[in-house]
């Protein structure tokens, strides 16, 4: 019987170590990445635990979305003071923020798109940055 529990209890910890890094700057902490399919696969299953989940993606010539990165991020809060400025590895940042009114400005080849969040507490909020 032990030999099943520690059997069933290696996936999870596989999926673990595919997280990309947690990162800390001042009180916020964050994660990007969701390159390659076990590591897009722990991060979607992460999600839920974070408060804020941003999607990055940008539109071909045919009109067709697709996954991005290296997107530079800068985080304001109500006041436009800025609490974090990274740049998301992979087309999901996950971010550990307080409740409250945000702003997102994502820069991704030069184009920036700027747009509101409102965090809940115990109410993760989405939002798809998708550049035309």
């Amino acid at each position: 019987m032990l030999i099943f529990s520690v059997a069933l209890a290696v996936p999870a910890f596989a999926q673990q170590n595919d997280l990309p890094a947690v990162h800390k700057t001042g009180d916020v902490e964050y994660l990007s990445g969701g390159v390659g399919s076990s590591e897009l696969a722990a991060v979607k299953k992460a999600a839920p635990q974070w408060p804020l989940v941003l999607e990055f993606a940008a539109k071909d010539e045919t009109g067709v979305a697709a996954y991005v990165a290296n997107v530079q991020v800068v985080i304001s809060d109500a006041a436009k003071k800025p609490v974090l400025s990274a740049t998301a590895n992979g087309p999901f940042m996950l971010v550990r923020l307080a409740p409250g009114r945000y702003s997102i400005e994502a820069t991704q080849e030069g184009k920036t798109l700027t747009k509101a969040v409102t965090v809940t507490a115990g109410h993760p909020a989405k939002l798809v940055v998708i550049w035309p």
